[in-house]
């Protein structure tokens, strides 16, 4: 179930954690059978980084099998590649994978940006035509009350005053 590189090689990809985090009981589309003493082991090392994180603010507050996981900073540019052992690298963190997405993103953007415009213009139009007929239903309701009320006037029997003689 992993995803294999150009090389060969085995490669993560999204959400292939959640087999090593939710291992018993969780029902996920995704599981590793068989589940091996490695496998384990990553799974260890995913659910402790995860729990001193959330505890501590850093996966590693104290060295973790003789690994310490330093945040990235464009100065250092050092990253974590969770593997086991864990490693450290340097340099550029998959440049052309995250530079497309920084032009990407300048799009989505200009795309984000058009479609709320487009919605507030929707927004405004439906609220028009409410209002309209909220008017509309008043007028109605309005000359519907006003015909009522003229017809059980004592004017509104016109007749009512010819007398006839025979």
């Amino acid at each position: 179930m992993l995803y294999f590189a150009g090389n060969g090689k085995p490669r993560a990809f999204h959400g292939l954690d959640h087999a090593y985090i939710f291992t018993n009981g969780y029902s996920s589309n995704l599981h590793i059978e068989p589940f091996t003493k490695r496998d384990q082991q990553m799974a260890k090392m995913f659910t402790t980084f995860i729990t001193n994180f959330v505890k501590y603010g850093e996966p590693t507050p104290t060295e973790w099998n003789g690994f310490k996981w330093t945040p990235f900073t464009n100065e250092s540019a050092e990253y974590a590649i969770l593997d086991l052992p864990p490693k450290k690298a340097f340099g550029s963190l998959h440049w052309p994978v995250t530079n497309f997405w920084n032009k990407e993103t300048v799009l989505l953007e200009k795309l984000s940006l058009r479609e709320k415009t487009l919605a507030a213009y929707r927004r405004a139009w439906w609220a028009l035509w409410l209002l309209v007929g909220m008017i509309a239903l008043a007028i109605w309701i309005s000359v519907i009350f006003i015909v009522a009320t003229r017809c059980h006037s004592p004017r509104a029997k016109p007749y009512n005053n010819i007398i006839v003689n025979r």
